[in-house]
């Protein structure tokens, strides 16, 4: 597998959150979920298997951003950080 290279980590988590941002976007919804086929074709990972320290490292990198993400056993969830219910005051 290599050496890890914290730069080329960073990046790619990066990247990882700039792809799920533009989904986002793309659909003009406030959440998406996708299964991880989906999630890899559209973050270009050609991993057979999401690594548990790049998922860390997304989040960590998610964190100061306006998204929220869930990686379950079958799906990815993706959220606008924000309120975006509405409710009575």
């Amino acid at each position: 597998m290599g050496n890890w290279n914290p730069k080329q980590s960073a990046e790619e988590s990066e990247f990882v959150l700039n792809k799920l941002h533009e989904a986002l976007e793309r659909t003009g919804k406030d959440v998406i979920t996708m299964g991880w086929g989906e999630f890899y074709n559209l973050t270009h990972n050609d991993l057979r298997f999401f690594s548990a320290s790049m998922r860390d490292r997304v989040l960590a990198h998610a964190r100061g951003g306006n998204v929220l993400i869930a990686f379950g056993s079958s799906t990815v969830l993706v959220a606008k950080d924000n309120n975006f219910a509405e409710y009575d005051k």
